[in-house]
């Protein structure tokens, strides 16, 4: 649990104001291969949930704490609305908790080919972010996607994928590098590294014309 928060807290790095995208991408494959390395315990689902909440709480607050800064805008108000500060974070922590870690509990229940993982957490981390973003919040809310803006040539992608759509590329290539670093002698790893590889460069590709 405690390896799973501090991986939270570096997972959040890659964000505005640090950019340490790649402390993102160690975070999540780290993540990820404690999580298919408990699937084969079989966890039952609120276990899966408890295994992962520790990073996905962390990891939402680590990323939104700057919300509660609304609550200081008025610096009159600031003595009457700042009790809110810690049931803010905590709220976030919750919520975030919950929302970050269903695509880690969907592979750690769903017991799939292993090459077929990647797609299906890429889809689930996609969707999950489709879901808080259109039907929830209606605001986008840090997608991975963010974490290649100090890499022009990726970023500029988006104009050809979307963010949600360079979210699905940069998790599904790094879900499949995981599985490729558990298993490197299965064949079918190396070629779903590939599809993800071949998507990145062709946003690569578009994103340089963008530019």
């Amino acid at each position: 649990y405690v390896v799973m928060a501090l991986l939270g807290g570096v997972g959040a790095l890659g964000f505005a104001p640090y950019h340490l995208w790649w402390m993102t991408l160690i975070s999540i494959v780290a993540v990820y291969m404690l999580s298919v390395r408990a699937a084969s315990r079989r966890p039952g689902m609120i276990g899966a949930f408890l295994r992962v909440f520790p990073f996905s709480a962390v990891y939402a607050v680590a990323m939104f704490w700057w919300v509660t800064h609304s609550i200081y805008v008025v610096p009159e108000l600031t003595s009457q609305f700042a009790i809110w500060t810690i049931p803010a974070l905590i709220g976030i922590g919750i919520v975030g908790g919950i929302v970050f870690a269903i695509p880690f509990v969907v592979i750690m229940r769903m017991c799939t080919f292993p090459p077929c993982r990647p797609f299906l957490f890429a889809a689930m981390w996609t969707l999950v972010l489709w879901l808080r973003e259109w039907v929830f919040t209606g605001f986008p809310w840090n997608p991975i996607a963010n974490i290649t803006l100090t890499v022009p040539v990726i970023s500029n992608s988006m104009a050809l994928w979307g963010a949600l759509g360079l979210t699905f590329v940069v998790i599904g290539f790094m879900a499949a590098f995981s599985e490729l670093l558990m298993a490197r002698k299965n064949k079918y790893n190396w070629i779903v590294l590939g599809v993800f590889a071949i998507l990145l460069v062709i946003g690569m590709i578009a994103g340089y014309r963008n530019i």
